[in-house]
């Protein structure tokens, strides 16, 4: 039975026996601030996006001033985050007025991009200043800002001080930018052929498998 889960990017560690969480990490007023001062400039510099945010309990909350929203966009996050969302998101107008916000999400329109997420996300550093290791890529269309030194490696890193194993012979899965960290700390990873080329290139082993299968695969090939 597993006991231990990480979710939000590494932000929180949850112990299902004991139904708590044992560790969170949620964003400062600074970068909260930063973020909403230099919003409309960074919208000026790429294109329209949708900012929007989790709270501890999975309530979604979409930062827009003006409460309008591109609604195509709205439509089309719907659809990205599926039955997870269930359209049921949270307007707010000052990021600040939430102190237990883990991550904000910024989530553009794949059609009509000009250019790649990774190139957007480094103009928005570059505008904002916020530190690089606090922002990942997590789909082609979407860049997290997660809190200071918040990732799935740390996260590992953390939950070891209670698990005390072996980190060189355990096993890591994942497909995205966001899974990079956690493959640099143990020994084992694996991804899929359809990742992206940098998150391959820091897998140990990379498998031709539907993302489907990909977990019970790699299980059988490296654990059993």
């Amino acid at each position: 039975m597993v006991r231990y889960i990480i979710a939000c990017n590494g932000a929180v560690i949850y112990d299902i026996e004991e139904e708590k969480i044992i560790q969170n990490s949620y964003l400062t007023k600074k970068v909260k601030t930063a973020v909403m001062k230099h919003v409309d400039a960074f919208k000026e510099m790429t294109q329209d996006f949708l900012l929007f945010s989790y709270d501890i309990n999975n309530n979604i909350y979409l930062y827009d001033p003006n409460k309008k929203p591109n609604e195509s966009l709205l439509k089309e996050l719907t659809f990205y985050e599926g039955s997870f969302s269930s359209n049921n998101y949270i307007y707010i107008d000052d990021l600040n007025e939430r102190d237990d916000l883990i991550k904000l999400i910024f989530f553009y329109n794949r059609s009509s991009m000009t250019e790649d997420i990774t190139d957007y996300l480094a103009k928005f550093i570059k505008l904002t200043k916020i530190d690089t290791n606090d922002c990942v890529v997590v789909s082609p269309m979407s860049f997290e800002l997660n809190s200071a030194d918040c990732n799935k490696g740390n996260a590992v890193l953390e939950l070891n001080k209670i698990l005390k194993k072996d980190l060189a012979k355990t096993l890591s899965i994942g497909d995205s930018f966001n899974d990079i960290p956690m493959f640099k700390v143990t020994g084992v990873s694996v991804t899929l052929e359809s990742s992206h080329r940098e998150v391959q290139n820091n897998a140990t082993n990379v498998l031709d498998v539907k993302a489907s299968d990909v977990v019970a695969d790699a299980i059988e090939l490296f654990a059993l």
